[in-house]
């Protein structure tokens, strides 16, 4: 729908009417909402239309030329030819904006440039935040308001977890937010083919231009694909450097830390490292609760309590596979016509991963009572918790974990190290810390180890009342 402001002529009106008949919906929207009309000559038998950057001049140029062309003759006669101009916004200048309103030429309301293809549930309305996405999101929220601030951002972590949503909610919000910044959101293969097609056909300028003056945020996907890549990681850096040195916000994603990128080159590595370098951890129970609730809201469909909380305390760390599990409950809701129980959700999520069943009924080994406590106490999962990481939480948890494994558990130093994946003199230094603190009468301590120390006993007791 065009919105036509009420200070224009019913001539300039009709004509847009005219146009937008000739033009798809979907790419009305897409490509002609910032286009206006600058100024009508009729003595010159020129119309000038103003757009807000190259990149839609351009577009609007070869893909929607001749329509623009035979729909200015068609209405204002076959003499009349037409011109495009493009002029981009500053939104800090407001002298730009007072002489855009002054002129009262503006025909359609301003809409953000869509660049991307998003998906349009990659919102942050949709993102479920919570323990171990906590911090990200909100570092994202942030980036979002204040494009350019946190520079460059760098969003690492295992598949599944979200890191594509949050990043593409970024570009989702900087549209809402900013419409005058033009937003791209790119996979690193995506940039990649890019880069290759332009090298075989002579037109590596206009790549340049693309990725380096028609844009106002650079968001790429999977940037670890680029690992080996040297000539793409070349042109990469220099992109790079040319938005950081422009002030314009860049953002990546990745399934490591940005040390952990192997052939990438040191000086992109840096250039990761110097803004917002962020972890997304796998959601706690409580998260990936709120989680199903939240995507079983949105579909309609309603489960029992304990359904959802068996869901959640059974299922992956994966949120695409968690989704995927609801997908199928829903599926057999719609076959079966009758409401999903406890029991069909067994039977679907044993199907799924058979070795589920025998897993819930196994009995846990000490070393997997230990670390289901830890994670239970903390909310610290066991991957974190034998990482290279020296976090004060993460190593102040494995440190007492490690104080409990041998003086309450009894187990041998060397097994706790393998355990662990430490050396034997880290978790002889890690007792003896512990065992200082104790004896320095350190409360904080002394109730986080009395708190693991309980969960460990509750656990056995559990168990063995289970199997009783």
């Amino acid at each position: 729908m065009v919105h036509i402001k009420t200070n224009v002529t019913d001539r300039e009106k009709e004509f847009f009417q005219l146009l937008q008949k000739n033009i798809h919906p979907n790419h009305w929207d897409m490509w002609f909402g910032s286009l206006s009309i600058s100024s009508i000559k009729d003595e010159e038998h020129l119309i000038t239309f103003a757009v807000e950057n190259l990149f839609l001049k351009e577009r609007l140029k070869n893909k929607y030329g001749k329509t623009i062309e035979n729909t200015v003759r068609d209405y204002f006669g076959k003499d009349y030819g037409y011109r495009l101009e493009y002029s981009t916004l500053d939104s800090n200048n407001p002298t730009s904006t007072d002489k855009k309103k002054s002129s009262g030429e503006r025909l359609i309301k301003r809409k953000p440039v869509a660049l991307s293809n998003l998906n349009r549930n990659y919102t942050f309305e949709r993102f479920i935040p919570g323990g171990g996405n906590l911090f990200a999101y909100n570092s994202a929220v942030e980036v979002s308001r204040n494009p350019g601030q946190f520079n460059p951002m760098f969003i690492y972590g295992e598949v599944g977890l979200g890191k594509t949503h949050l990043l593409q909610a970024i570009a989702h919000e900087i549209m809402k937010k900013h419409p005058q910044l033009r937003v791209l959101y790119i996979t690193s293969e995506e940039f990649m083919n890019n880069l290759i097609y332009c090298i075989k056909t002579n037109t590596t300028e206009k790549f340049r231009e693309r990725f380096r003056q028609n844009i106002d945020v650079l968001l790429i996907d999977d940037i670890q694909f680029l690992i080996g890549k040297k000539g793409i990681q070349n042109e990469l850096f220099h992109t790079f450097n040319s938005l950081y040195d422009s002030g314009k916000q860049i953002a990546f994603c990745g399934d490591r830390n940005p040390n952990d990128l192997g052939t990438f080159h040191n000086r992109l590595i840096s250039r990761f490292q110097m803004g917002l370098v962020v972890e997304m951890l796998a959601p706690d129970v409580s998260t990936r609760k709120r989680i199903i609730e939240n995507f079983i809201e949105n579909e309609g469909l309603s489960l029992p309590v304990n359904v959802i909380e068996y869901i959640a305390e059974n299922s992956s760390n994966n949120i695409r596979e968690i989704i995927g599990f609801l997908i199928k409950i829903i599926m057999a809701n719609k076959l079966q016509n009758k409401p999903i129980d406890l029991m069909t959700v067994k039977l679907i999520l044993n199907e799924i991963m058979p070795n589920n069943e025998e897993k819930v009924n196994k009995t846990p080994s000490p070393k997997e009572k230990l670390f289901q406590s830890v994670e239970k106490v903390f909310d610290i999962d066991q991957k974190t918790l034998v990482s290279k990481t020296r976090k004060k939480p993460v190593s102040e948890i494995r440190m007492i974990a490690m104080y409990l494994a041998v003086h309450t558990m009894k187990e041998p130093v060397t097994g706790v190290a393998d355990w662990f994946e430490k050396t034997h003199s880290s978790v002889n230094y890690s007792i003896n810390k512990i065992d200082s603190l104790i004896k320095n009468d350190n409360q904080r301590i002394i109730r986080q180890l009395d708190r693991l120390k309980d969960q460990y006993n509750t656990s056995t007791a559990d168990h063995v009342a289970i199997n009783a």
